[in-house]
């Protein structure tokens, strides 16, 4: 084993933590944009509070769509390497 290497077990768990994130990200960033979007609608058309209300629940649908979606794609990683 080299220096610059992670025995097996800790590699796996850093690329676990390394998904996790990635969720975490997608999620987030997703609701903030929705969030964003609004703010910017509301300001623009005098609608305050409606469009960042809209905003920020179609940001959470759209993120726990996005968050289903990349699981999916990791579960399927995970099987090709099975087999």
């Amino acid at each position: 084993m080299s220096l610059g290497s992670a025995p097996p077990d800790r590699s796996r768990r850093l690329a676990r933590y390394a998904r996790a994130a990635a969720v975490g990200f997608e999620f987030v960033g997703t609701v903030a944009a929705g969030a964003l979007v609004g703010i910017y609608g509301d300001r623009r058309l005098e609608t305050h509070p409606w469009l960042s209300i809209a905003g920020v629940v179609l940001g959470t649908i759209g993120g726990l769509y996005r968050m289903v979606q990349v699981q999916r794609f990791f579960q399927r990683q995970d099987e090709d390497r099975q087999d």
